[in-house]
């Protein structure tokens, strides 16, 4: 979150916040000003991206990335230290098939520049940081990072800690934490990208299999990436279909024994209608939405099972 505080402070010490929050906003009836850390009141002025890696191994694609930087009233901003890179970072956008990483580098060297107007919110960005610890009282309010550095070879490094920490104000932290697809019996697996190997969308040699979404494609894209994917692979089907062999089609009573079988635990749409009205209740007691349930086990809770 941004550093911020009453205009009685303006004479406070760390002016070089003012520089790297220049944001004016209101708090009540008085004016904020971007000055002390210590003071910082929470206006939602600021979003911080925080990688653990560098920014040639930031997994974005050029379009997300890209459209970042085109949000009105909002200036996307990233220091230029976490910009240089070292041999084996630079090894890995000279190679040709990873034209996404490297203009990636190039959106964001772009926007070394970027200074934020009194109006406009801020995208910051940081490369090289892992967080260590959350801390407030009540409520989330600050975030410890470390900083990393990497080591190993081009396309094989990892991130390890410096020791050197710092902590960031925030009031709401969202995880991103990756994803890996994972094998299943006798399905063809690509054990280094996490996918099922597949053409167009299906998989192996023989049709009757196939495959949509990240475990096609692995983690990438945005929510309109995942409807052209999967059009793509209905379309694999379609052309399949004069060649496709007939089997059984238990259909929904199949599934139901399969489930009965494996002792599930089988959540209706009644069950989920419950699961719904307890989140709203829970919400309204904290003036919001909902208060979202994220465990299964609570969930099952609230259903008496």
């Amino acid at each position: 979150m941004p550093h911020i505080v009453t205009d009685k402070c303006q004479r406070c010490r760390f002016t070089d916040c003012v520089t790297a929050c220049p944001v004016a906003c209101f708090h009540g009836d008085e004016q904020m000003l971007y000055i002390d850390n210590a003071q910082c009141v929470d206006c939602c002025a600021c979003v911080h991206i925080v990688g653990r890696r560098g920014p040639a191994q930031a997994k974005f694609t050029n379009k997300e990335l890209r459209e970042l930087g085109e949000l009105s009233n909002c200036a996307t901003e990233v220091a230029a230290v976490d910009l240089q890179l070292q041999a084996p970072c630079l090894a890995e956008l000279e190679d040709k098939s990873n034209f996404t990483a490297a203009k990636n580098v190039e959106i964001l060297q772009g926007w070394v520049a970027h200074r934020a107007t009194a109006t406009d919110k801020r995208i910051v960005f940081h490369f090289l940081a892992s967080p260590l610890g959350l801390a407030g009282n009540g409520r989330l309010e600050s975030i410890t990072l470390e900083k990393n550095r990497l080591s190993g070879p081009p396309f094989g490094q990892s991130s390890h800690g410096t020791g050197y920490c710092v902590e960031l104000r925030c009031g709401l932290l969202f995880r991103s934490i990756g994803y890996r697809g994972r094998p299943l019996p006798g399905v063809p697996f690509d054990e280094s990208k996490g996918v099922f190997p597949n053409d167009a969308g299906r998989i192996g040699d023989k049709p009757g299999l196939y495959a949509a979404g990240w475990i096609k494609r692995g983690p990438s894209g945005i929510i309109g990436t995942n409807r052209a994917d999967a059009v793509a692979t209905v379309q694999t089907l379609m052309a399949d279909l004069a060649i496709l062999e007939p089997g059984p089609e238990p259909g929904t009573e199949g599934l139901c024994a399969a489930l009965a079988r494996s002792g599930a635990r089988v959540v209706d749409y009644a069950d989920w209608l419950r699961i719904d009205a307890e989140e709203q209740r829970r919400g309204a007691v904290k003036d919001k939405p909902r208060e979202k349930i994220t465990r299964v086990s609570d969930m099952l809770a609230v259903l008496g099972s």
